[in-house]
């Protein structure tokens, strides 16, 4: 590596008027210095090679060097607090691929390394954000690094900032990340606490589909964590209606999915019924797609456990509709619908004249069909 063995540095390579001893004894006084950089216990020298770095074609100059066994994370969590932007984006690089196996994440846990990450969030450099972000997610995959995310109310915080990132790659890894954490209860919980409920509905007008969707999954996990009356007050429920109009058929069956869920609480039954929503779920009833016509009876099964609910779907003539669809193909969310809307006298007096209709729905041999089908008649044929 160096012109001579006995020569100390690259230095002495070079035509300089200083005496190589100087050189030398200047050299070998500043190796012994030590100092700690960002708040780190790692110490490291403060003299570093200021060789041009030429790389071969085969070398990935993505990724830094990686140490042997044990040495490897410190040594990245080390270059982590580099000036050198280049080393700051090997290592960070590095470390993301490492921690996709469990022993590493463990050993990175351990290490704090997921603490020395969260200015990254932040930085100036998009690369660093995005980057900084998948390594994020690669941690929430697993319990302790769900912990270690939510105990730092920093970490937390500059999460919540990436969801207005005005790079869409890094508000798609941030969207990732809470994804994996609500997938956990008790994160999901700590989620709601940190008004991330909130925070995320708000983005849910202007953002781009495969981030859209994911929010959609995310507040569908958060609204099962007893937020629902909360989220229908900072009116979440109204952001996801106005998704409705959009044509696209994930984007549609999340949303409803979403409404489905606010919906199993009172007040989401009653904002439902102020919007006016059953309208709406009867167009996508008559949409072509399945999966479409699937989640919007499952929603108006839930608003129409209500006596207004009923009243209205009489109102709009729904009752002879789901027959024909019955008919035709049958669908345990329109039998409970029908059911419910039989509580109702003028309903079940309107049902009693197709009651031979509903005994010809063909179930097959499914018994959770027949069961529906046969709690839909005796409801039609009771009698007070």
């Amino acid at each position: 590596m160096y012109p001579h063995p006995q020569l100390n540095s690259y230095l002495n390579g070079l035509s300089l008027q200083t005496s190589k001893i100087i050189v030398n004894r200047t050299v070998y006084k500043a190796l012994q210095e030590k100092y700690t950089r960002g708040g780190r216990n790692s110490e490291f020298l403060r003299v570093t090679s200021i060789q041009p770095q030429c790389f071969a074609p085969h070398v990935d100059v993505t990724r830094a060097k990686c140490g042997f066994k044990q040495f490897a994370l410190p040594k990245l969590n080390m270059e982590l607090g580099s000036d050198d932007p280049l080393i700051v984006r090997q290592a960070l690089t590095t470390l993301t691929d490492l921690l996709c196996y469990p022993e590493k994440l463990s050993e990175a846990i351990q290490l704090n390394i997921p603490n020395s990450l969260t200015d990254f969030l932040v930085s100036n450099d998009p690369y660093l954000r995005e980057r900084v972000a998948m390594a994020y997610a690669t941690i929430a995959n697993q319990v302790s690094g769900k912990e270690a995310i939510l105990k730092n109310l920093t970490t937390v915080a500059n999460l919540s900032r990436g969801l207005d990132d005005s790079l869409a790659a890094v508000r798609l890894q941030v969207a990732r990340v809470l994804e994996a954490l609500a997938n956990n209860n008790s994160a999901a919980d700590k989620l709601c606490i940190y008004g991330f409920v909130k925070a995320i509905s708000g983005k849910l007008t202007n953002e781009r589909k495969d981030i859209l969707i994911i929010y959609l999954s995310i507040l569908e996990l958060l609204f099962h964590r007893n937020s629902k009356a909360a989220a229908i007050k900072n009116g979440s429920f109204d952001e996801i209606v106005a998704l409705l109009s959009r044509k696209d058929e994930i984007l549609l069956c999340k949303s409803l999915s979403c409404l489905r869920v606010l919906c199993e609480d009172l007040s989401g039954k009653q904002k439902a019924l102020e919007l006016d929503l059953l309208v709406k779920l009867k167009e996508l009833l008559t949409d072509k797609r399945e999966y479409v016509n699937l989640e919007a009876a499952r929603v108006m099964s839930f608003i129409t456990i209500t006596s207004r609910g009923k009243l209205r779907l009489l109102e709009l003539r729904m009752p002879s509709f789901l027959l024909l669809t019955l008919t035709q193909k049958c669908c345990p969310s329109q039998e409970l619908i029908l059911t419910n809307v039989a509580e109702a006298p003028e309903g079940r007096r309107m049902l009693l004249k197709y009651e031979s209709l509903i005994e010809n729905i063909a179930v097959g041999k499914n018994q959770v069909l027949q069961r529906h089908r046969q709690t839909l008649l005796d409801v039609v044929r009771w009698r007070p």
